[in-house]
């Protein structure tokens, strides 16, 4: 038989008849938690508590999350490739800007050629056209009196040379 080792507590000689019999517990102290609990990283989520969570700390700066489409729409290319806006401080500088441009320029020519254009094309010369003469008649210039003064000079080359036979030398080393 095995020894049994004395102990000083009084427990129970038999079993109790009455099983209404409760036994009262002293007010256990509540142990300070130290770190997370043992599986933590391997617990279910509840999404419906997270997402709360997630809504009230998410960072407004991040974006939108709208899917955005992959390829442009043909609306888009062509706003595009449309020429940006430039905007000028003075109505000289845009008209010198309008006589400058190329493309307007190959575009007339293949308009007297008798060449005809796209619509974008045709309505391209047709801004810039309007435009020009826009600015013509806030600079005061007008197309149809340039062409009379051009008219009325001599360009036949006997008439010229007339012109530069008369001019007389010695009055010329006076200025």
């Amino acid at each position: 038989m095995a020894r049994k080792k004395k102990s000083r507590k009084i427990g129970q000689i038999g079993v109790r008849k009455t099983p209404d019999f409760k036994r009262v517990e002293k007010d256990k102290r509540i142990k300070k938690s130290l770190g997370k609990p043992a599986g933590n990283r391997n617990s279910l989520v509840d999404p419906a508590k997270d997402s709360n969570k997630i809504k009230a700390n998410r960072d407004p700066r991040l974006g939108s999350k709208k899917p955005v489409d992959l390829y442009a729409s043909a609306e888009e290319i062509t706003r595009i490739k449309a020429k940006p806006v430039i905007r000028h401080f003075s109505p000289e500088s845009e008209l010198a800007q309008i006589e400058s441009d190329e493309k307007l320029a190959q575009l007339i020519n293949e308009l007297d050629a008798g060449k005809i254009l796209e619509k974008s094309e045709q309505a391209y010369v047709n801004v810039n056209l309007t435009r020009h003469k826009e600015l013509c008649k806030i600079l005061g210039i007008d197309e149809d009196e340039s062409d009379v003064e051009r008219a009325t000079l001599p360009f036949d080359e006997d008439v010229l040379y007339d012109m530069f036979e008369k001019i007389d030398v010695n009055k010329l080393n006076n200025f």
